[in-house]
């Protein structure tokens, strides 16, 4: 939001849950200059499995999705799978073949995820996806 950017929070709960609590501040601040949405009714806390859904969401309204470590049973698994539905890219970045975090995240590489190296990559991916419009839209400030 400093630099003029798009934000849009996405929440497990409804508009009226922050969650954590610690991020009033931070909710205050989107809900006032950006934008905050859920597909929960007002009232409800959030819980573990609404967060899966809410993944759903944040991979909806980005062009992709970026995974730098993630083990097979990660929650990223799924926010993977809910782009690859909705024709986003998939972005990982590559891990140690030692490591159990890096599990998810390199098979997604080897099954054509586009491999992420730098900022560079994700941007000469995703460039051509927006209009030109919207590359010379003015930011906000």
């Amino acid at each position: 939001m400093e630099n003029g950017g798009r934000t849009i929070a996405a929440l497990a709960g409804g508009l009226d849950q922050v969650y954590p609590t610690d991020h009033a501040g931070l909710f205050q601040q989107i809900e006032e200059h950006a934008a905050v949405v859920s597909e929960q009714a007002l009232g409800i806390r959030p819980e573990s499995r609404s967060f899966l859904r809410r993944n759903r969401l944040i991979s909806g309204l980005s062009l992709g999705s970026v995974v730098i470590e993630a083990a097979e049973g990660s929650g990223a698994r799924h926010t993977v799978y809910h782009a690859l539905e909705q024709d986003r890219e998939v972005f990982c970045g590559p891990g140690s073949i030692f490591s159990l975090a890096s599990d998810f995240t390199n098979r997604m590489v080897k099954e054509g995820a586009k491999l992420v190296m730098g900022i560079t990559n994700i941007l000469e991916e995703l460039i051509s996806r927006v209009s030109p419009q919207e590359l010379n839209r003015p930011r906000r400030r």
